[in-house]
């Protein structure tokens, strides 16, 4: 097992554009073409081709790309009791972009019983070695509850929870006790993904101060209700997301909207996005509380032009008059592919911005 601690002066958020052989398996496997087993054959063998790049091109965390997943969040959910898969249609929620609608509905009460997950992680956990730890990434707590809280899902609720209170503690309660789970896998750096802190930056939410305190209030509420029970000796980050899909995004806002409820969530390492001006300046990072660390995500996955360093480097000395320079770090603002279509740029592409990742870390920081 590592001894590493996240996160790291460069760091990723965790997922990486499929190969066209992995896409075209998982095609294949959906339509019956062939089986389990050989779709977890490609997966294994594609896993196993990106952590030694994840580790060649500089890279502490590595994870498994979300190789396993067609989407960041959904495959999660999906995994616990009381959970099935629903078919929303298409809708255009990224700036007119169509894009399939996958969700989740409740067929029951939320219950845990295993997690295809924990498989998953034990795959990937057996590269760890003393310069590199496994991280595994899944939904926050609080974005399981929005993702049931989405208009058509929303009924399904009141169906089986005569009280609004008794979901959220069971989401908790499951939440719990998959940490738990994958924590005596080994896990070590785990991290909550939840757009739903950066729906609360946009101008709907911030016309309606009301609601959006009471939501943001709910997030605090659920995720530390998790990380309640959470060892001491295990690292969890969150990723602010501001919508991802082909390279396109769906909320624009600055942080100061949400600053003052967000660092109240105990997580010990914020994923925040600040490659463009949508994400507003860096003086909501003043409410981060003593020792919390901030990832900036300076660098886009969105598309394949490099940042010039010196602008970075300005930047990340911007953001210091905010937050101890020693409570920073540094990575993409998301990940390469949240979905399986993956964002709109090569895979050489992929790992030139990891690489000018490391690269401005080490000059910043002089170590990774």
């Amino acid at each position: 097992m590592s001894n590493l601690r996240g996160p790291f002066r460069a760091d990723h958020v965790g997922s990486f554009l499929r190969p066209q052989e992995l896409k075209d398996a998982r095609s294949a496997y959906v339509k019956g073409e062939i089986d389990k087993k050989a779709l977890t054959e490609v997966e294994d063998k594609y896993i196993d081709d990106l952590v030694r790049k994840e580790k060649a091109n500089g890279l502490k965390a590595i994870t498994d790309g979300e190789f396993r997943r067609k989407w960041w969040h959904a495959d999660f959910m999906w995994g616990i009791g009381g959970v099935e898969e629903v078919d929303l249609g298409w809708g255009e929620s990224f700036n007119g972009t169509r894009i399939k609608l996958d969700s989740v509905a409740l067929n029951g009460k939320l219950y845990y019983d295993g997690h295809p997950f924990t498989e998953h992680f034990d795959f990937l956990k057996k590269y760890e070695d003393e310069d590199h730890i496994a991280k595994l990434t899944i939904p926050s707590p609080a974005q399981f509850v929005t993702s049931f809280n989405l208009g058509k899902n929303d009924k399904h609720i009141n169906d089986y929870y005569d009280d609004y209170s008794d979901f959220l503690n069971d989401v908790i309660k499951v939440y719990r006790e998959f940490m738990l789970d994958v924590y005596h896998h080994g896990c070590r750096y785990l991290q909550f993904d939840t757009p739903s802190w950066g729906r609360l930056c946009t101008p709907a939410f911030r016309a309606e101060p009301a609601k959006q305190l009471r939501v943001a209030n709910e997030k605090v509420l659920v995720d530390n209700g998790v990380l309640e029970v959470k060892p001491d000796d295990l690292v969890v980050t969150t990723h602010i997301c501001r919508g991802n899909y082909r390279s396109q995004w769906n909320s624009e806002g600055g942080y100061d909207a949400v600053s003052k409820y967000l660092f109240q969530e105990n997580i010990d390492g914020f994923f925040m996005e600040y490659d463009t001006e949508r994400a507003g300046g860096f003086e909501p990072l003043a409410d981060a509380r003593e020792g919390q660390k901030v990832v900036l995500g300076l660098i886009t996955s969105k598309f394949a032009q490099l940042e010039d360093k010196e602008e970075v480097k300005r930047r990340i000395e911007e953001a210091s008059r905010y937050i101890p320079i020693e409570n920073l770090y540094l990575s993409t603002q998301c990940g390469f592919a949240s979905t399986e279509e993956g964002n709109i740029l090569t895979e050489d592409e992929q790992w030139a911005k990891i690489r000018l990742v490391v690269d401005i870390a080490k000059e910043v920081w002089g170590n990774l």
